[in-house]
């Protein structure tokens, strides 16, 4: 679970074990980062997943490319940090 610094609970190691992450240490990482700011909400995918959208949305890769008007995330969209953005607004 993340909070609103995005900041998670502990992680997940490469086997598969969770560790939670020292409560000092989210609190020291917060004080860092100051107060949170608002920004777009973020959606997890995982790969090679086609969820159906809530309405058209254009999407734009993270290499800047366009990939038009969609209704369905594409099966071969790369991993990455990409923008979706629905055509009503």
């Amino acid at each position: 679970m993340y909070d609103e610094w995005g900041v998670a609970d502990g992680y997940h190691e490469v086997n598969g074990t969770w560790h939670d992450t020292p409560a000092a240490t989210r609190d020291l990482v917060r004080a860092a980062m100051g107060e949170p700011v608002a920004t777009d909400p973020l959606w997890f995918v995982d790969e090679g997943a086609t969820p159906w959208l809530n309405g058209r949305c254009r999407l734009i890769t993270e290499d800047g490319t366009d990939r038009g008007d969609i209704d369905a995330l594409p099966g071969d969209l790369p991993i990455g940090y990409h923008r979706l953005a629905p055509l009503d607004g």
